[in-house]
């Protein structure tokens, strides 16, 4: 019996150890404040995109998405819903309509082809800690 308990005490301080660190964890997040805007293109809406925020200094913000409407008009996401953005810079990434990433849109429309060298345009976006209307953003 003596050599069983040996066998089994340090395996049971091992698991005693071990267990407060193991569940559930949650990361904080980051403060997020509303974010619309409308994407321009040759003087006419981008509809029905995808826009990327990607940070321009990796040590500030945090990657935000949305979706343009028939106007051109988007409002950003980075954690659920349209929370908006983390204050920062960033570049824009833009991609065409895709139904699986953004479901249908409204019968005879057409989403606006984006051409390859307008998808990461050379424009840079700041968030700042209250609501962002940035308006109309163009797109060359």
């Amino acid at each position: 019996m003596t050599r069983t308990l040996r066998r089994w005490v340090p395996f049971t301080l091992l698991v005693l150890i071990a267990l407060p660190g193991c569940g559930q964890k949650t990361l904080s997040k980051k403060e997020t404040f509303p974010v619309q805007g409308r994407l321009m293109l040759d003087g006419k809406p981008v509809r029905y995109a995808l826009v990327r925020f990607i940070p321009a200094d990796e040590n500030e913000g945090t990657n935000a998405t949305g979706s343009t409407d028939d106007d051109g008009v988007f409002k950003l996401r980075t954690y659920s819903g349209p929370d908006g953005a983390v204050p920062g810079r960033y570049k824009l990434e833009l991609e065409e309509y895709d139904v699986v990433r953004m479901g249908e849109i409204p019968a005879g429309v057409t989403p606006t082809k984006i051409p390859e060298k307008s998808r990461t345009p050379e424009v840079i976006v700041e968030v700042k800690a209250e609501d962002n209307n940035l308006g109309d953003i163009k797109i060359d």
